[in-house]
């Protein structure tokens, strides 16, 4: 992340911070970034102990609508590389979801298969 500090002629210190830090991930540009400053995600260190699928209800919530999942996807894939993941496009984490919720509906469970979580092996701790 590039932040930078400045004092203001009354004395007052400024943190400026540059999104163009959060696009240096991968499968970021510039509006995913800017809805990610809105969940109060400034840089990579701030999504290491985040759930996709929490920051996808939220920004949900915060914005009044729902979001194509493919969103939540991002999410997911940007999560899972902040974790030690290889860098893989955010479709990768479509068909995972995909074949998540279809498997589920296969066993009679829960149609909705938003929740899927990066894969175990990058998590920290496993």
């Amino acid at each position: 992340m590039v932040a930078d500090s400045f004092k203001t002629i009354d004395g007052h210190v400024v943190r400026m911070i540059s999104m163009r830090n959060l696009e240096a991930l991968p499968n970021v540009g510039p509006a995913v970034a800017k809805k990610l400053e809105l969940l109060g995600i400034n840089d990579d260190g701030d999504l290491r102990d985040q759930d996709p699928d929490v920051l996808f209800e939220r920004l949900c919530a915060i914005e009044g609508r729902s979001h194509d999942p493919c969103l939540l996807d991002t999410f997911t894939a940007v999560v899972d590389h902040v974790h030690g993941a290889p860098a893989r496009p955010w479709w990768y984490y479509s068909r995972r979801r995909k074949a998540a919720g279809a498997a589920a509906a296969a066993a009679g469970g829960d149609r909705d298969s938003r929740q899927l979580q990066p894969e175990p092996s990058t998590r920290r701790g496993s």
